[in-house]
């Protein structure tokens, strides 16, 4: 089994660049969750529904699977580059 990407500090410093730069970041990445994996969107939702602060729940979510995702292909990418 893979293992998760682990997040270079590069690669955080660029999610939190995107964060900055765009006011529906969060609803945007959503949007794109839910036709990416709606399973696991739904499990978000699931659990930011059970919370105080369901916004920030969500959030939080949101952010976890970005920097997964961003990594993943930054990982890619290197290996890529690698092997030519």
């Amino acid at each position: 089994m893979d293992s998760l990407p682990r997040i270079t500090p590069g690669v955080a410093a660029s999610v939190r660049r995107e964060i900055m730069e765009d006011d529906n970041y969060f609803l945007a990445l959503l949007s794109r969750l839910e036709e990416a994996d709606p399973s696991l969107a739904e499990i978000l939702g699931g659990f930011a529904l059970e919370q105080t602060e369901e916004a920030a729940a969500m959030a939080a979510g949101l952010l976890v699977y970005r920097l997964l995702e961003l990594q993943a292909e930054v990982d890619h990418l290197e290996r890529e580059f690698r092997s030519e």
